[in-house]
C-alpha cells in the first residue's frame, strides 16, 4: 500500500489496559473485529466466512500494524490525549492479497482507561453503468471498458486498462453489442472514479468513445453504490 506500515504508536494483542479513571496524556485504544459486514448484506463473525487473512490498522494515516485476521484485535498503546483520531480497518482477502474491506472511525479523548472500540470491517456492490449517445459498443467481443478508480483514503488507484487487466469487463455480452454494466464488490470508504473508455484491444488499443470527467462516490457496508456514465465518440483519455 501507499501508506507505509510504520507503527507510530505501539501496538499489542488485545489483553488487559490500564484501568485508572485518572486523566492522562496518552491512553490505550482497544480495537476488535469481532464481525464482518459483506456486500450482500450479510454479516459474518468469522475471518475464513469472510475471506480475509491479514488486517492493516491505521491511526491519522500512519501505519500501526499487520495483523493476522484471527488475533481479532490489538491493543494501540500510546494514543494522545490531544484530539480526535481517524482509524482505518482494512482486511485483506485470502486469496489474491487486495483489500477487500473496510471500517473508518474517529475516537475522541478518553481518560486512563482503555478506550474498547469494535470495528466491523465491510464492503458494499459498486456498479458502473454506461451509455453511447447514439452508439453501441463498437464490438461484441473486442471492445473493453478501461477505467481508474481512486482509493481516496489508502491513495492509491485500482486500474482496469492498459496497464492492468484490460480485458476484464468486455463492453458487449459476446453475441450482441448492448452495453453490459460492470459490478463488483468494494471495501467501504470514499473513491473517485477517474476515467472510463471504450477501447478496442488487443493491439493496436483504439480508443472508442470516453468520458474524462472525475467522480466522487462513497461506499457503504451492504449497500450499491451506481454510476451512470455517458461515454462520447472519440473522446481518449488514457
Amino acid at each position: 500500500m501507499n501508506r507505509l506500515l510504520v507503527a507510530l504508536v505501539a501496538a499489542s494483542l488485545l489483553g488487559t489496559g490500564c484501568v485508572s479513571s485518572d486523566t492522562c496524556d496518552a491512553r490505550t485504544v482497544s480495537i476488535g473485529w469481532p464481525s464482518f459486514l459483506l456486500a450482500n448484506g450479510s454479516v459474518v463473525t468469522s475471518c475464513a466466512q469472510a475471506g480475509i487473512s491479514t488486517i492493516d490498522v491505521f491511526m491519522d494515516n500512519a501505519g500501526v500494524g499487520t495483523f493476522n485476521c484471527t488475533d481479532g484485535g490489538v491493543n494501540v498503546t500510546g494514543v494522545l490525549n490531544d484530539g480526535d483520531h481517524i482509524f482505518d480497518v482494512e482486511g485483506f482477502d485470502s486469496v489474491s492479497g487486495s483489500l477487500a474491506l473496510r471500517d473508518s472511525f474517529t475516537v475522541g479523548n478518553g481518560n486512563c482507561a482503555a478506550q474498547v472500540v469494535n470495528a466491523q470491517p465491510s464492503e458494499g456492490t459498486f456498479v458502473l453503468s454506461y451509455n453511447f449517445n447514439p452508439n453501441l459498443c463498437t464490438s461484441a467481443t473486442n471492445s473493453f471498458i478501461w477505467f481508474t478508480i481512486h482509493d481516496d483514503i489508502a491513495n492509491e488507484t485500482i486500474a482496469f486498462d492498459g496497464s492492468h487487466a484490460p480485458q476484464t469487463y468486455t463492453c458487449g455480452n459476446g453475441s450482441t453489442t448492448t452495453p453490459v454494466p460492470i459490478s463488483f464488490a468494494l471495501a467501504s470508504g470514499n473513491y473517485t472514479l477517474q476515467r472510463t473508455e471504450e477501447v478496442l484491444y488487443p493491439a493496436p488499443p483504439t480508443q472508442e468513445a470516453g468520458n474524462c470527467n472525475a467522480t466522487a462516490f462513497d461506499m457503504v457496508g451492504g449497500q450499491q453504490t451506481q454510476l451512470n456514465v455517458p461515454l462520447a465518440d472519440g473522446v481518449a483519455c488514457f
